[in-house]
């Protein structure tokens, strides 16, 4: 179901003039059925779990299919609601674990709709 969406709306794979429109009740929908409950979370009742989180294959689905690149990202505003931003920080948070510098490319990688103010609404 979340690859169906993914490939009609933000995915390498859709057909760029095919895609679906940018849609916040989308995100929000995302972001409570598939990371919300499901965000990292510090283990501390076992020593040997600490700072590490489980292994979400809903987050990295979304990562691969460029959730944050092609969708997240140029759809961004300082009007974007509460799920858009924890989507996108937690997207980030993902390319930075996997080899830290993924979120800085995905930025930078749509450098036509990169600006300064857009970048310090979301920091």
């Amino acid at each position: 179901k979340l690859l169906t969406v993914a490939n009609h709306f933000w995915s390498l794979l859709a057909n760029p003039s095919k895609r679906g429109k940018f849609n916040s009740s989308l995100v929000a929908k995302i972001y409570k059925e598939e990371l919300h409950s499901s965000s990292p979370e510090f283990v501390l009742s076992d020593e040997s779990n600490y700072g590490k989180r489980p292994p979400n294959r809903r987050l990295q689905l979304l990562d691969v299919t460029c959730y944050l690149e092609n969708y997240l990202w140029p759809n961004f505003s300082s009007n974007s609601g509460v799920e858009h931003i924890m989507s996108m920080v937690l997207l980030a948070n993902e390319k930075f674990s996997s080899d830290g510098t993924g979120f800085w490319r995905c930025i930078g990688m749509h450098s036509e709709s990169f600006d300064q103010s857009k970048f310090a609404s979301f920091f």
